[in-house]
């Protein structure tokens, strides 16, 4: 580890600087090893890719906080009647039939697009 750190604090201090009137890069320049053309790009990359990480160990936090465990109340609400289970094939049908020509019509519109720019 040691070694990468000397021969990357190395590289950076043989490469050239970035200079300019890019004020974002004026503020980096009391950083010189961090402006280097070779660490600065791998700085971006994997901050952002520690900032996603972190996000979605986040977002799984806090889903696995959810419980799924069914109380007496909860049994009350989902009692179903012959009524309600007809009801809601009608109603999942319906949805379907509407998914489906939302997509074909989609499809089309791609497939316009892909001809026009393809060609």
């Amino acid at each position: 580890m040691l070694v990468f750190a000397t021969a990357t604090l190395s590289i950076a201090s043989a490469a050239p600087s970035w200079s300019g009137a890019d004020p974002w890069l004026n503020a980096l320049s009391c950083f010189p090893h961090v402006c280097s053309l070779q660490v600065f790009p791998g700085l971006v990359i994997f901050g952002c890719g520690f900032v996603g990480l972190a996000f979605a160990g986040f977002l799984f936090w806090s889903v696995s906080k959810i419980s799924l465990d069914a109380t007496e109340e909860d049994e009350k609400l989902v009692e179903s009647t012959k009524e309600s289970d007809e009801e809601l094939k009608v109603i999942y049908e319906t949805i379907r039939q509407g998914a489906k020509s939302f997509l074909w019509a989609e499809y089309q519109f791609c497939l316009v697009f892909v001809v026009c720019f393809g060609v």
